[in-house]
Formats: C-alpha cells, structure tokens, sequence
C-alpha cells in the first residue's frame, strides 16, 4: 500500500490526532482544540457530529484543505482568522485580518457592563466603543439589554475594514437598530 492509499484511507480520528501532534510539535497553547475546530470547520459539523464520526474516512478533499489550515496555524495564525469566526459572549462574529481577535477576558468587562446598565434601569445611557473591530463588544451588550432599554450604543472604529465587518456582524446578530457605527 502506497503512502498516497493509506492517506485516501484516513479516518477523521486519524486526522485529527496527526492534526494534535503537528500543532503539538510547534508549541501551540492548545493543540488539541486548535486541531479539533480546524477539523469542525472543513467538515461544516458541530462537535458533537465530529465525534460521533471519527471512525469515518475523510475525504481526500477536505484532507488537504484541513492539512493546509494546519499550516497556517503553526505558523501562528490565530484560528479564528482561519475560520474567520470567534465566539464571544455566547454569540458567533465574524473576524477577519484587519480587526482583532476578540478576547475571552473582555467577555468580564462586557458583563459588567451589562450588569452596571442593568442597574441604571430606564435611564438614557450612552455606550461608546471605541475601536470597535468586530464590534464584539458593543454587538454584545445590545444583544443582552432589554428591548425597552432607551440607552445608546455608538461604535466606532478609524478602519472601514473593521466597520464593514462591525456591520456584518451587527446585521447577521440583529442589533442593527440598536447599534450605531461610525467610522472615525
């Protein structure tokens, strides 16, 4: 058997666990979830549906494209440029090169927030975001607030980059009413 047949015959639970070890090898932070949602993604699939099909060949397809994503990643492209998605706040945004990735210690100071305009009731607040990128953080307390909440959330960022991808994302998680983007 070639070594081309025995790749046409991985499994996903061998390209996963060959996926662990190679970003194992370059000192990733975590190898093991970086490999498993670089798999998840080529396959379109939820977690649960991965598991369940590990047993599964892989399509020689989506083989090279997940070995090609592995790639990347080791050599420190963050997975959600890869994906060009991150969760944050329970909610899925879209990133892109030319925002950051939004960041899980954030997710603390978006609670608090969230707690501290609960506490102001009906009161007309403004929120300004400054440097939104993906607009996670803006997206995120507009998403949380009631609906009769009469606050303001503003978010602005200098890159039309980052605007455009704040808008996506505000249209996609249906806050566009309740979001005003402002590029400067």
């Amino acid at each position: 058997m070639s070594d081309e047949d025995v790749r046409l015959a991985e499994t996903l639970s061998d390209a996963l666990r060959r996926g662990r070890k190679r970003l194992a090898a370059t000192n990733t932070a975590t190898p093991g979830l970086d490999a498993e949602v670089l798999l998840r993604h080529v396959l379109g699939i939820d977690r649960t549906e991965l598991f369940v099909r590990l047993p599964e060949p892989i399509a020689a397809g989506d083989l090279v494209i997940y070995d090609g994503l592995l790639e990347q990643r080791a050599r420190d492209i963050p997975v959600a440029y890869l994906t060009g998605e991150r969760e944050f706040m329970g909610l899925a945004f879209e990133v892109a090169l030319g925002v950051l990735v939004p960041r899980p210690e954030t997710e603390l100071l978006v609670a608090w927030a969230i707690s501290w305009l609960g506490r102001r009731g009906q009161d007309r607040v403004t929120v300004v975001d400054v440097g939104t990128g993906s607009g996670a953080i803006a997206i995120s307390l507009a998403a949380a607030m009631e609906p009769a909440w009469r606050g303001r959330i503003i978010a602005s960022d200098i890159s039309p980059i980052a605007i455009s991808i704040a808008a996506r994302n505000r249209m996609r998680l249906d806050v566009h009413r309740r979001v005003a983007l402002v590029q400067g």
